[in-house]
């Protein structure tokens, strides 16, 4: 289980940080790079849901059970290759596909809080509270009706700000992963006695 943390966070924060560089140039350069911009991001999601599938096929049946890698990687491949090969229409839809993204990825965040919460000296309110702003973002987007250069700015904002708190996540759960890791274990040592 603790290999497989590790990794998925690891994984997890290299695409956070391709991400907010990303986010830097939408909010910096937002109308002459958005052709480039769409491409990268596209590219970048499919890179993302690639690394999910891969991390699926990894781990073993047992963490299975804690993973969402499979419906992420599916998510990520299909938006990806959707951005990739209809980069006009997504620039028109900027605003929803960004929105699905953070308001899925606050989703999984959330999971995660709400699974760690009877972890002892977890943080799981703080991961919690992020994750749920993250969604409070991703649903701005989709309601979203500004004209595309003030879009891609706050589009930028946000995702910037998400992915920013899921580096603090990752950091978190890698620094508290020994203590995680030992729950965990109780937790399922508990449920062989009682099955």
């Amino acid at each position: 289980m603790e290999k497989y943390i590790k990794k998925l966070t690891r994984n997890s924060m290299i695409i956070s940080v391709l991400l907010i560089i990303l986010a830097f140039c939408m909010i910096f350069k937002p109308v002459a790079s958005i052709n480039v911009l769409m491409l990268i991001f596209g590219w970048v999601l499919v890179i993302d849901g690639i690394v999910h599938f891969i991390t699926y096929l990894d781990i073993g049946e047992g963490d299975r059970i804690y993973s969402f890698e499979l419906a992420q990687a599916v998510m990520d491949i299909v938006f990806g290759f959707f951005i990739v090969m209809q980069r006009d229409r997504a620039i028109d839809l900027l605003s929803f596909i960004l929105g699905i993204w953070i308001l899925f990825d606050g989703i999984a965040k959330l999971q995660i809080a709400f699974n760690i919460r009877g972890f002892e000296g977890s943080k799981w309110g703080v991961m919690a509270s992020m994750a749920l702003i993250s969604m409070f973002f991703g649903i701005m987007l989709l309601l979203n009706t500004m004209p595309l250069q003030a879009l891609v700015r706050v589009a930028g904002c946000m995702l910037a700000l998400t992915e920013m708190f899921s580096i603090f996540d990752d950091v978190y759960i890698l620094g508290n992963l020994r203590s995680i890791d030992k729950e965990i274990k109780k937790i399922e040592k508990s449920q062989k006695k009682n099955a």
